[in-house]
């Protein structure tokens, strides 16, 4: 499974697929139109990891943990994001409201309390673009535990009643709160 970067957008990139297995295919065909209106909206992300990023770990805190319970129970610990793109979109929206605030208030006690207003565009495209992040973010994950629980099949050769054997628990709590003329998106992992 590739892990980290290459820096400098170099052709091969050391944390992406050079081809992308058919989980990730699979996955993508479900992100595949929101990326498609995202980038066509907002050019500047085509230069994101996307596609050949999905199904791979990361760098920073980002991790894969085989773990033996005091039961035996062996559990997989899997820590992993939306490989810089949720970044990229938030860092994004985050200087346009600042830009928007700046214009529309002219006096703002401090750039960190700049919001969209509700039914402008920006608002509905932050929140589309943010959903879209936090899907590329779970099957992002759901496709490298796919490929864990595989590669943990193949050295063990328990391939049996695997849909019975592993079982995924997710501890992601998303909370979004939409107040009158602004919105507040919390994400905690």
């Amino acid at each position: 499974m590739p892990h980290g970067r290459t820096t400098g957008r170099c052709k091969r990139d050391k944390g992406a697929w050079e081809n992308p297995p058919v989980n990730v295919d699979a996955k993508w065909a479900e992100l595949e139109a929101g990326y498609q209106w995202l980038t066509q909206k907002y050019p500047r992300f085509l230069n994101t990891n996307n596609y050949k990023h999905l199904g791979t770990l990361g760098t920073g805190n980002h991790f894969i943990e085989i773990c033996l319970d005091e039961s035996d129970q062996v559990w997989i610990m899997l820590h992993s994001g939306s490989r810089g793109i949720g970044n990229a979109i938030g860092t994004y929206f985050i200087d346009l409201a600042q830009k928007e605030m700046q214009e529309t208030l002219e006096t703002l006690p401090s750039r960190d309390l700049a919001y969209f207003m509700e039914g402008t565009e920006y608002f509905d495209d932050y929140l589309n673009a943010v959903a879209w992040a936090q899907l590329f973010a779970s099957l992002n994950r759901d496709a490298m535990m796919e490929n864990v629980v595989t590669a943990l099949q193949s050295i063990t050769q328990k391939t049996s009643d695997s849909h019975k054997r592993w079982r995924w628990k997710r501890s992601t709590v998303t909370t979004t709160m939409c107040k009158k003329n602004s919105t507040l998106v919390k994400r905690s992992t």
